[in-house]
């Protein structure tokens, strides 16, 4: 019935991170109050570099199958772009499954968001950008993932109970 359909997009909030990457203060502050006034655990980056480093420590920890990460981050920064970041995401066996949203208030043109998207990235957001745009964004991207895991695990027991026959 529709009951199981509603199930599946079920997720916890506490149980998705997500990392901040924006060298203004007032951005980090803000879309952190919002995230953590929602319940979504935050991490926060000023850089690009910084971001990176904390990317790969979340790859050094391994799979925590209990949190789903996610990267919200600014294009313009200082060292190292948001767009070039998201290359580095993408180009890395081990974090090329980490969904990115890239934001920007001076790349709003249609090119903007066109390289973002075909750089990898999930969504674009055109700052400013509202607390209820940003959370359907997340949620639409979250819903995606839920889905895909629960296919696979769906999958997953079908080929263990073939085994068993």
């Amino acid at each position: 019935g529709n009951k199981d359909e509603i199930k599946q997009f079920d997720y916890d909030p506490s149980k998705v991170e997500i990392m901040i990457v924006d060298d203004d203060i007032v951005t980090r502050k803000l879309v952190g109050r919002w995230l953590t006034s929602s319940k979504y655990r935050i991490v926060v980056c000023k850089t690009g570099l910084e971001a990176w480093k904390a990317i790969r420590n979340w790859t050094a920890e391994g799979k925590n199958k209990e949190i789903t990460r996610m990267i919200l981050s600014d294009v313009t920064m200082p060292e190292l772009s948001g767009f070039k970041l998201l290359e580095w995401v993408m180009s890395d066996q081990n974090t090329k499954h980490i969904p990115i949203i890239l934001m920007s208030a001076v790349h709003t043109t249609n090119t903007g968001k066109e390289r973002s998207i075909q750089s990898g990235s999930q969504d674009f957001l055109v700052k400013p950008f509202t607390k209820q745009l940003l959370l359907h964004k997340i949620k639409t991207i979250m819903e995606t993932i839920v889905t895909r895991r629960n296919r696979q695990i769906g999958t997953m027991l079908r080929n263990a109970k073939h085994k068993n026959e």
